[in-house]
């Protein structure tokens, strides 16, 4: 049930929850959940987890009032954590089932994929990483290493097979979660390390959140769009344009494709046709996208390509003179920073929670009600010429810019902490998981990733 009302407030938002009964209804289930977890079946990791969505939804939602003990059993959670007394996310989730079939599995790979969390594939792909990469080794004690993680399941995974208290003397960790609000067991976990913990956090809310702990997770104001490989996308004339609109997104309900149909037949003849690329995902297929469009009188406006190569996707993109993204709740979108490096101008759902709201200006695009969406797609196609987000984007995002942000954060941390620092990090990339840039980076990484060996669990 509780887990069914965290996908209920991805997909509806704050449609449903404005009511105070709902959310009455919800608070009684948390209590109900926290206290039979706690007191009944002594697991912690349940029982918090369950006030720590319950917190994590509210402050996605307007007008949400969140029950006072709610909030006080999560900050008395976080204090005892960040004082390094007990983190009790840490320590009851690694002996939970989950975590130790994450730790058998990964054993299971061989030594070479359980160090970078790495899934085997038979492609031949040498350049593949897996989710951990190391950006920096540990070159002593006044120089720490810095280790990069991505994705939030990756999070309890590196926790499950690594013991982070004993690594932590000798590596700094980034991490880069892919999802929206950061009142996550899987990011606290790492509450009261004795190390610096860098979390990504591109929203301001998200930012503000971790800035508000107090604690060894130091946030930056950067995610995972930011990474993406800026150099493989290409802006292309109006005469070249053979799209009015891109949507990069999967086959999900969640990322709304109905109420783009329902603007596209509102825009009537303004919008000829449409791009579509995504994937099957949580059941839908593209035979259901089709049924949508169909119901709203667009199919025909409506190209699909599915899960075609990184490099159809620029081709495509660079083609559309405009592109969407209508997801209410999504922390880690890729697809609005290809557009950018496309020349291709964006227009975000404002009730989005999660998309650094910063990226989108004069430049760059807009932000529209739902009830807005026809007018705002007419309207930017007719003043199309007025932006320039490549430009935009050349000096601000991309695996460049993020890099060099990066370093210099946590090299001031270093130097103001009394530490060396001889050497920057290694460059990575998102295309479309994490990669380093330069072969001789990946390399070097790839000899001095072995000490990792000694953190792992046994």
């Amino acid at each position: 049930m509780i887990g069914r009302l965290k996908e209920l407030a991805v997909e509806q938002g704050d449609t449903l929850f404005r009511y105070r009964v709902v959310q009455a209804a919800y608070h009684a289930l948390v209590w109900i959940q926290f206290s039979y977890q706690l007191y009944w079946k002594g697991n912690r990791y349940a029982a918090f987890s369950a006030t720590l969505l319950c917190e994590r939804i509210g402050r996605s939602i307007k007008r949400w009032k969140l029950p006072q003990w709610i909030l006080l059993e999560n900050a008395s959670l976080i204090t005892r954590m960040r004082n390094g007394e007990d983190n009790i996310l840490l320590d009851t989730y690694v002996k939970t089932p989950e975590s130790i079939c994450w730790g058998k599995e990964f054993r299971g790979y061989g030594l070479e994929h359980q160090l970078r969390i790495r899934y085997p594939r038979t492609d031949g792909d040498i350049f593949r990483q897996g989710d951990l990469l190391l950006l920096k080794p540990y070159l002593g004690v006044k120089e720490p290493g810095i280790l990069f993680i991505q994705y939030n399941d990756a999070f309890s995974k590196f926790v499950s097979i690594y013991d982070p208290r004993r690594l932590a003397p000798y590596y700094r960790i980034v991490l880069e979660p892919s999802t929206w609000g950061y009142c996550d067991p899987a990011v606290l976990a790492f509450v009261g390390l004795a190390t610096d913990v860098i979390v990504e956090a591109q929203y301001e809310a998200d930012y503000r959140y971790i800035e508000s702990l107090h604690s060894n997770l130091k946030p930056v104001r950067i995610g995972a769009g930011d990474w993406i490989d800026h150099e493989k996308f290409e802006p292309k004339s109006i005469s070249e344009k053979s799209y009015d609109i891109v949507m990069v997104a999967s086959w999900q309900k969640i990322k709304r494709h109905a109420l783009l149909f329902d603007a596209v037949s509102r825009c009537k003849d303004v919008v000829a046709k449409v791009a579509l690329i995504g994937y099957p995902s949580s059941g839908r297929t593209k035979e259901d996208i089709v049924s949508e469009a169909k119901k709203y009188g667009v199919e025909e406006k409506i190209d699909i390509y599915e899960r075609i190569s990184r490099s159809d996707v620029s081709r495509i993109v660079s083609k559309a003179k405009l592109g969407v993204m209508l997801t209410l709740r999504e922390g880690a979108n890729k697809g609005i920073y290809e557009c950018l490096f496309s020349g291709v101008p964006v227009i975000i759902s404002d009730r989005n929670v999660g998309v650094n709201r910063d990226h989108i200006n004069k430049f760059t695009g807009i932000v529209s009600s739902d009830e807005a969406l026809a007018e705002a797609i007419k309207n930017m196609l007719g003043n199309i010429g007025k932006y320039d987000p490549r430009r935009w984007a050349e000096k601000t995002t991309g695996y460049s810019n993020a890099s060099r942000m990066l370093n210099e954060y946590i090299r001031e941390l270093a130097v103001s902490g009394g530490q060396e620092w001889t050497q920057d990090l290694y460059v990575k990339k998102n295309d479309t998981n994490a990669r380093y840039v330069f072969e001789q980076e990946r390399l070097l990484a790839d000899r001095a990733i072995d000490h990792l060996r000694l953190f792992l669990r046994n």
